[in-house]
């Protein structure tokens, strides 16, 4: 019997104490639980990944052996065990911060870098356009498969680009070899749009926006992110447009509409 059909890559975090470590049990096919993973971190930091097969069942349990949650592998996907990370609890230094300062200073900073920026690869700086169709309905089946797994983004120490004290904003971490799959196809597309061949670094996401979300215009690093694509996988309600706004070469302003 060949279940290679079935095999998939799944992804778990500890979200259930910032204070101490959980582990995971594999209940086999005789309903026992048999010891999987120990010791693991809390946070995205912390996350696991292994290949499992559809169907397997999984429990999360504390230091002291109490069953937290039990799983079910449905799909490649992130399991998240415990109560998100909250951005929007602040601590004591959080709370004394003036965002709207720091705001203003990171908009001046992101300034001079485009400045700093030597080589261009295209007239305009960007273009917008399609995915393939495998790939882009790959990654609308794991975030379908994947949305009930979603937990708030990580945003502590990282600045303000995204106003994670005002507004949740979420997030789904991709496994490693799914986003080793979807890398190696875009890599093609960005090739094909610089010009020239370029070194695949770093794949981010995904993030989901939520009302009254926003990302501050930025640089992207020039180390990395010489060239980049962003994709829009999903939306839906929207009461008005939500474009990403796009500095050409020349400093002039687009509202590119995804």
């Amino acid at each position: 019997l060949d279940h290679s059909c079935n095999k998939v890559e799944v992804c778990f975090i500890n979200y259930h104490d910032r204070s101490s470590t959980i582990k995971t049990n594999w209940i086999n096919f005789q309903g026992k639980p048999q010891p999987h993973l120990d010791d693991l971190e809390y946070g995205e930091r912390g996350t696991r990944c292994f290949v499992s097969f559809m169907g397997h069942k999984f429990e999360a349990l504390d230091q002291d052996d109490n069953v937290l949650e039990t799983f079910e592998v449905k799909s490649v996907g992130v399991k998240a065990f415990g109560a998100a990370y909250h951005n929007r609890i602040l601590s004591s230094s959080d709370a004394r911060r003036n965002f709207t300062d720091e705001i203003r200073t990171t908009l001046r900073h992101e300034w001079v870098r485009h400045e700093r920026v030597t080589r261009t690869f295209s007239p305009l700086g960007f273009k917008k356009g399609k995915l393939p169709r495998d790939v882009f309905a790959s990654m609308g089946a794991f975030y379908y498969n994947n949305r009930g797994n979603i937990v708030n983004e990580e945003w502590g120490g990282k600045g303000v680009f995204v106003n994670w004290w005002e507004t949740d904003v979420m997030f789904v971490q991709i496994p490693w070899s799914l986003k080793k799959i979807w890398q190696l196809r875009l890599l093609e597309l960005v090739q094909d749009w610089a010009g020239v061949p370029v070194e695949q670094t770093v794949m981010y996401g995904l993030r989901q926006y939520t009302e009254g979300a926003r990302l501050l215009s930025h640089v992207d690093r020039h180390e990395t992110h010489a060239v980049s694509l962003i994709v829009n996988v999903a939306q839906g309600n929207l009461t008005e447009p939500w474009p990403v706004e796009v500095q050409d070469h020349r400093d002039r302003l687009h509202e590119v509409i995804m």
